[in-house]
């Protein structure tokens, strides 16, 4: 492993952290907590005992961003009839890797033709901020799965007004009272006529049936 930062051809990072073992240790910490709130590793636990649950033919899982590699092990040795692949742009090398868990190196920013139609299952956490175009990769992800699939986006969360449905207007120079914590999280993942939007809940942890 290295300090540096991970980039793309013209030198634009594509991951904002150090590609070290520090780095690793803090999305073993963050796991730990994601599946303290979630009690269990998905926040939709029962949907995927449904989808996975069954010992008869194959099951597959996707995992796009899969950082340390901790989600996909834990996974893959809850589900040992299941196949857990995890994608990366960084190179993983832990050694306590199940045999129905694998990882590959790939940008998903690259598309993924290459996996279209495989997945019972299909993960995403914590990575809107790494996609050029998360909206089109989010449509990149659902084609991804088999008929029947699931399609699980875990984002930040977004500042909500008293009402829990309308976004906390985020800083402009038009608002200048408006917060830049939330600016910092919509960046460029809302169209600017959505910025004061009702929204919903499910907009922050979201699980799709395909």
């Amino acid at each position: 492993m290295t300090d540096h930062l991970l980039t793309r051809g013209e030198g634009k990072p594509v991951y904002g952290m150090p590609h070290n073992e520090k780095e690793f240790n803090r999305l073993d910490v963050q796991h730990e907590a994601v599946t303290l709130v979630f009690e269990g590793l998905n926040v939709c636990n029962e949907e995927v005992d449904r989808i996975l649950g069954s010992s008869g033919d194959e099951r597959r899982v996707l995992d796009l961003g899969s950082g340390s590699g901790v989600w996909c092990i834990q996974m893959a040795e809850r589900y040992p009839h299941a196949h857990v692949l995890g994608l990366d742009i960084k190179p993983q090398d832990r050694s306590n890797i199940p045999p129905n868990c694998a990882f590959e190196i790939w940008d998903v920013n690259n598309g993924l033709e290459k996996f279209y139609g495989q997945f019972d299952l299909v993960h995403t956490r914590f990575t809107s901020g790494i996609f050029s175009n998360p909206q089109a990769v989010f449509l990149e992800m659902e084609r991804c799965l088999k008929p029947g699939g699931l399609l699980i986006i875990i984002s930040p969360t977004f500042l909500l007004c008293d009402d829990r449905k309308t976004l906390y207007p985020l800083y402009t120079k038009a608002n200048p009272h408006g917060s830049w914590l939330q600016r910092s999280f919509m960046g460029d993942l809302i169209p600017s006529e959505f910025h004061n939007a009702q929204l919903t809940p499910i907009f922050q942890q979201r699980c799709f049936l395909g």
